[in-house]
């Protein structure tokens, strides 16, 4: 017994002995830690920072979106005019076309479309037919002279007046992601091109081979927003081009954009973006085009969402136009954003922010000396522009403004050349090519001025031009002898 008492005594002992150590051992911790917060205090944890969350749920937010945008394309409303490319349109609409790949001079392929002659096939044996070329805007292409029906459609209405009608493309868009070398989906280099390269490479190249498939010595020439930009700057300083060029009508031309105002002006903020974009070694293009129709493909084909995709084109065009037609919005969204450079879109930049328009500034001194021989960009002087020149601009077009126009670039012409102006007070910037009543108030009288053109023209040759009455469904027929 005294043996069991010693043991139990003896190991209480030991447990007293355990728990003393412990509790020292944690007191002489705890001290420990004190003296460490002490010299090293703990901070609370930092809030994040602004955007955090966004940033993180951007994957869940873009993945949805992706997501809904398909399922909404399986479910979009047929409409077959949306799939179908330039040539397949025109040929929808019963008129001939033809299509032409032009190479430039280093190495674009560009695709044209030509209408040679209207509905009407006694024009097709025509050997004096006027031949007009239609150049598109920007982030466009030859679709919008043939978005709308025959009889508001701008390559229609001047295929039905007896004229050969040529619609351009530029490096870029749709129908210019060819080259000859480069790939367009592989190479960054096939993307270092502004609209100044269009003026200096793809539009001679696009006249000459109209006149050449032609047999015409000189054409008339369209050119909306973009369109009119390039031809100034050409004509600004290429003499052989001016021979070949009749007339010149400007639609909407965005040669000064200085007072720009909507959506594009608010996207100022991203220009250091936009330079980065273009300096960077392995991109060039601004948007994936895939991306963007696939977006109006899915949204812009529904019913319910025609006010929703208006409103963006009339933010940026500008406001509400009683002249758009709201059911071709599935048609208008699948061919604007037909693709273009980062580096144009910088170049359009630089326009609205040095209030003029230069040559494209490559941001050194050193590139800027090897290009022109000057620090700076040289500006272009158009008052050596000496073709007859036709303007046409909207008071409430917001990219095209009535500043720009009446003070920049009317008294930037030389005044001999400009044959006529005329200003709408109700059309904004897309009007001139998808207005309901363009026909009327604007092809109508380019295809008066083309008849006097072409009637001086073609006073020891007999031939007959058929020109459309707009306001009603008979032709008339105007013989010039």
């Amino acid at each position: 017994q005294f043996t069991l008492f010693s043991l139990i005594e003896d190991s209480q002992s030991a447990t007293s002995l355990i728990q003393r150590t412990m509790l020292e051992s944690s007191i002489e911790m705890a001290k420990s830690s004190e003296q460490m917060t002490a010299k090293h205090p703990i901070r609370p944890p930092r809030k994040p920072r602004k955007g955090y969350y966004c940033l993180m749920a951007f994957p869940t937010i873009f993945g949805t979106s992706i997501l809904i945008m398909v399922i909404l394309a399986l479910f979009a409303p047929e409409n077959g005019e949306c799939r179908m490319n330039v040539p397949q349109t025109i040929r929808r609409w019963g008129y001939p076309v033809e299509t032409h790949n032009v190479v430039t001079e280093d190495g674009y392929v560009l695709e044209m479309h030509r209408i040679p002659y209207g509905r009407s096939k006694t024009h097709g044996n025509s050997t004096c037919r006027p031949v007009i070329l239609l150049q598109h805007g920007l982030e466009m292409d030859s679709s919008n002279w043939v978005d709308n029906p025959p009889d508001q459609a701008a390559a229609y209405v001047f295929a039905d007046a007896g004229f050969d009608v040529w619609m351009g493309n530029v490096r870029g868009n749709k129908y210019g992601r060819k080259h000859i070398k480069l790939d367009a989906g592989m190479d960054a280099r096939f993307w270092k091109f502004s609209w100044q390269d269009m003026a200096d490479r793809d539009l001679p190249a696009l006249v000459n081979r109209a006149l050449k498939e032609s047999g015409s010595d000189s054409l008339h020439y369209v050119g909306h927003s973009q369109g009119s930009l390039i031809m100034f700057a050409r004509l600004s300083e290429d003499v052989h081009l001016k021979k070949q060029i009749s007339s010149f009508h400007a639609l909407a031309p965005a040669v000064y954009v200085a007072h720009i105002k909507g959506l594009f002006r608010s996207f100022q903020w991203a220009i250091p973006v936009m330079r980065w974009w273009n300096s960077h070694p392995t991109i060039g293009e601004l948007v994936p085009v895939s991306l963007f129709r696939l977006a109006s493909a899915s949204i812009c084909a529904h019913t319910f969402s025609f006010g929703i995709c208006s409103s963006i084109l009339f933010n940026i065009a500008g406001p509400q136009s009683q002249y758009y037609n709201e059911t071709r919005t599935p048609v208008y969204f699948s061919h604007i954003l037909s693709g273009t450079s980062a580096r144009n879109v910088v170049h359009w930049t630089q326009m609205v922010i040095d209030r003029a328009t230069r040559k494209f500034d490559f941001g050194s001194k050193r590139k800027n000396m090897a290009a022109y021989r000057s620090a700076t960009p040289p500006m272009y002087d158009f008052s050596k522009v000496t073709v007859p020149v036709h303007i046409y601009w909207g008071a409430k077009d917001w990219l095209v403004s009535d500043e720009d126009v009446e003070s920049r670039l009317i008294p930037a012409l030389n005044g001999t050349t400009i044959e006529s102006r005329k200003k709408f007070s109700d059309y904004n910037h897309f009007d001139f090519v998808w207005g309901t009543t363009a026909a009327s108030d604007v092809y109508a009288p380019i295809i008066r001025d083309v008849k006097q053109v072409e009637a001086v023209k073609l006073e020891s040759t007999t031939c007959t031009i058929g020109l459309p009455s707009l306001s009603t469904p008979s032709r008339e027929l105007i013989r010039f002898t």
